[in-house]
């Protein structure tokens, strides 16, 4: 897709010709740049999906996102319906996915939960 592609030309555009030029704060601002693009990137390339599969996910709960929201503000989440934690869990793989793909947890966390 064109975003997709424009975020990817950006990001190696910034790895490959700014960022070698520059030193001190201005390179550290130019590698949170290019991770704000990565993030873009994996926001436009995933994230219709996920909020597609998430939405269905608590759907099949019964759960709205202000009621998912409503039960954590109180409290009230049951972990042990395994439907739920399962949704939950998802839900964290997604949005470390999506932000922060490097996390050291994520793969662990990705291969336990997916046995569970």
């Amino acid at each position: 897709t064109a975003p997709f592609e424009l975020t990817q030309a950006l990001g190696e555009c910034v790895k490959a010709d700014v960022q070698p030029r520059l030193t001190g704060r201005d390179k550290f601002q130019a590698l949170v740049a290019r991770n704000a693009l990565g993030m873009l990137e994996r926001h436009t390339a995933y994230g219709e999906r996920f909020r597609s599969e998430d939405a269905a996910r608590r759907s099949a709960l019964s759960l709205s996102e202000e009621d998912l929201f409503a039960l954590a503000a109180s409290g009230a989440l049951a972990f042990e319906n395994a439907p739920l934690l399962s949704h939950l869990r998802l839900s964290a793989l997604e949005t470390l996915y999506l932000d922060q793909p490097k996390y050291p947890g994520l793969a662990f966390a990705s291969k336990a939960w997916s046995r569970s």
